[in-house]
């Protein structure tokens, strides 16, 4: 993509965002001096937040793993609008696959902000700090413009604006900063009940506009605005036909006048909205190509166990005097995607506004009540009771069958909710006789809101930390000494998580102006292997002859490279040695096919940092287990006490190194450091046939090796 197309689409959608959603009218100084002091008193408080977290701009927000990933996003997007890098769309990772942006979130609606602060004179560390800054602050404004015009007062809109932009859950995943820019949301819904009244064009337009906005910003928050903003459309249309004069029948018939009233809408809207949707349908669009060409996808079975449940709602670990209450909840995979409490005023006074309506139902004005109702649908949609859910309709859908963490549909429900609490609150102003109360409610969600927002824990990393690690890899390459089509080779190290060796490999990369074999992202190419190692590499290169073989790419004999190792002793990645491996792709295995395969333990030796495990993987199925595979069969090992028959802790993995043909077997060596092995421990291994099944699924235990002394 030329870069000058890049920024005609980066400055229009951001042109077209402030003009259309905002209108200049609202500033007027006279009509709205009221907000002044509400809309300052909002973003001082997120910059005193964001200042604290950070210590003064000496820690960066979020964490070494996804939070580092996203600035690599950034800052290769930065890099190639000054023509640093040659590709927009392939990042220089997991060589030599192309196309590899959409193998995440693109940041297509956000990464031009992050561009100005490096322009600005910022490096990536402080600049990444700022656009995050930049992202709670828009999303706060966008949400108290959208409460106004839905006629909360201007307290009320701020703290409400403040909930949503600074949510508990927002803030939990502060590391997965891509969430944090929910600019559209809040306008989306407020164009959904603009709709759901006029009926007219301008107001349809406007919410698809800002469901454009947000897709931009995240594919993630902009499929479940979508979804939750649709939802309330439904509940909407349906209350207004059961209580409306007339009925249905009235309903349509004020639909269709309003269309035909609205026919001579201003050319304006229709340009505006026209630009983002082709805006976001592009990036939509990509992603389908990306995962079209890739095979890439999610099963059911991947989705399922990070659906909220009931007992998600109640867990914050990070929020001190709540943690006690948090831990009795247990028995929840992928536990970091279940921290959904809102926090106690917010719940306290969403039940509260509950009792309101079944008590005083007739005082409640139809805009509270189809809040409610939309709010309570919503969670009997997302929810998972006694291992069954309703989303498993939406999983099925194309798009939403690629979101993995559905349980992060929730940080878009904290907009109808705040409106919803805010309407209740205001409410409560109005009736002389509970004034008193509902003044001393806001005080408290105010006051109360803000403390818990100081007291959760946040996550952050020193700058000083996240610089040594690149520039001690940087040590290691001679300056000025790297040839021509050099590619990185970053070898893994006992002493760091595999995702962070693979960042701490792209950051150097990228550092160096190479490419690398390593790579990390939200999916990955065929062949790669997540712990980076020689044997990994090499089976992604022959990967990827086979996979460029299939789709008319250059074949790997047609490209140029030349490996540089980086912490392992290096390996032979030459192209001969590559394309004779035995390593080929194919179907995965079944559960029948796996009930045929067995571990057999050959040795286990003590070395001064590892513990070396010789395993024999025996195939007597009559299908080949191919080393390559849309779901690969893969190793897996924990350190647990003797006997453990739990099913968690199984978070390594190890890539077998060829294929097993049927009746045939493969010799196998795990690395375990000592570090990891306590005493009294043991060592279990098992194999998994990703997104299918265990071992332990199909009744074949765990391998149980003793530690020698």
């Amino acid at each position: 993509m030329p870069r000058s197309i890049f920024l005609i689409w980066q400055f229009s959608f951001i042109s077209t965002f402030i003009f259309k959603s905002c209108r200049v009218s609202m500033f007027h100084p006279d009509k709205y001096r009221r907000d002044i002091l509400p809309v300052l008193g909002g973003s001082i408080a997120i910059c005193f937040v964001l200042f604290a977290m950070i210590q003064g701009g000496r820690n960066v927000a979020g964490e070494l793993g996804d939070g580092r990933f996203n600035m690599f996003v950034l800052e290769h997007v930065y890099r190639w609008l000054i023509g640093q890098e040659e590709s927009l769309l392939s990042p220089p990772i997991f060589f030599p696959y192309p196309y590899t942006l959409g193998f995440s979130d693109t940041h297509a609606g956000s990464a031009l902000v992050y561009a100005v602060f490096r322009s600005a004179g910022l490096d990536q560390y402080h600049a990444l700090n700022a656009w995050i800054a930049a992202g709670y602050l828009t999303t706060f404004l966008s949400a108290y413009y959208a409460l106004r015009r839905l006629s909360l007062m201007p307290v009320i809109a701020s703290i409400g604006a403040f909930a949503f932009a600074c949510s508990l859950p927002s803030i939990v995943h502060i590391g997965h900063s891509q969430l944090i820019y929910r600019v559209g949301t809040p306008l989306a819904f407020l164009f959904a009940w603009e709709f759901a009244r006029s009926k007219s064009p301008n107001d349809l337009l406007k919410f698809v506009a800002a469901c454009s906005v947000q897709l931009l910003m995240n594919v993630y928050t902009g499929m479940y605005t979508v979804l939750l903003c649709g939802l309330f459309m439904l509940v909407s249309g349906v209350y207004f036909g059961f209580t409306g004069e007339g009925g249905f029948g009235r309903l349509w018939r004020d639909a269709r006048s309003a269309w035909v009233r609205s026919a001579n809408y201003r050319f304006t809207t229709l340009t505006a909205t026209a630009l983002l949707v082709s805006f976001a349908l592009a990036v939509l669009l990509f992603h389908v190509y990306v995962s079209h060409l890739y095979g890439l996808g999610r099963s059911w079975a991947e989705i399922e166990y990070q659906v909220a449940r009931l007992r998600s709602y109640f867990i914050l670990d990070y929020l001190p005097y709540w943690a006690p209450v948090s831990e009795t909840i247990q028995g929840l995979r992928q536990r970091n995607e279940h921290q959904l409490f809102l926090g106690v005023p917010l719940v306290v006074l969403f039940i509260a506004m509950l009792g309101h309506l079944l008590w005083r139902r007739r005082e409640a004005s139809p805009q509270l009540k189809i809040f409610a109702l939309s709010i309570l649908a919503t969670g009997l949609l997302m929810t998972s009771f006694l291992g069954h859910t309703l989303y498993w309709f939406i999983g099925q859908l194309p798009g939403f069958d690629a979101l993995r963490a559905a349980a992060r549909y929730e940080i878009i429900l904290v907009f109808p909710l705040v409106v919803a609490v805010g309407l209740y609150l205001q409410q409560l102003l109005r009736t002389p006789s509970l004034r008193v109360v509902g003044t001393g409610a806001i005080a408290v969600w105010a006051a109360w809101s803000l403390a818990d927002v100081v007291l959760l824990k946040k996550t952050t990393v020193p700058i000083s930390d996240a610089k040594g690690r690149i520039e001690a890899a940087a040590a290691a390459v001679p300056a000025g000494e790297l040839e021509p089509n050099t590619v990185i080779a970053y070898g893994a190290d006992f002493g760091d998580h595999p995702a962070l060796v693979q960042i701490n490999a792209m950051l150097l990369a990228q550092s160096l102006g190479v490419s690398t074999l390593n790579g990390y992202s939200g999916n990955s190419p065929l062949g790669y292997s997540y712990n980076p190692s020689c044997i990994g590499f090499m089976r992604q290169l022959a990967a990827y002859d086979e996979w460029a073989s299939r789709h008319d790419l250059p074949r790997l004999s047609e490209i140029d490279y030349h490996p540089f190792f980086v912490q392992t002793n290096g390996c032979n990645l030459d192209r001969e040695t590559i394309l004779q491996l035995p390593i080929t792709a194919g179907d995965p295995l079944t559960k029948q096919q796996g009930d045929a395969v067995g571990l057999r333990l050959r040795s286990v030796t003590a070395e001064p940092d590892s513990y070396k495990i010789a395993l024999q993987i025996v195939n007597e199925s009559e299908h080949t287990i191919h080393a390559l595979s849309s779901s690969p069969f893969r190793l897996s090992w924990r350190v647990t006490k003797p006997g453990e028959t739990s099913r968690e802790g199984w978070d390594t993995r190890h890539e077998i190194e060829g294929d097993i043909r049927s009746g045939e077997s493969l010799s196998q060596t795990l690395v375990v450091p000592r570090s990891a092995v306590g005493p009294g421990k043991a060592i279990q291994v098992t194999f998994v046939v990703e997104g299918k099944f265990w071992a332990h699924d199909i009744g074949i235990p765990p391998l149980e090796v003793e530690v020698p002394e």
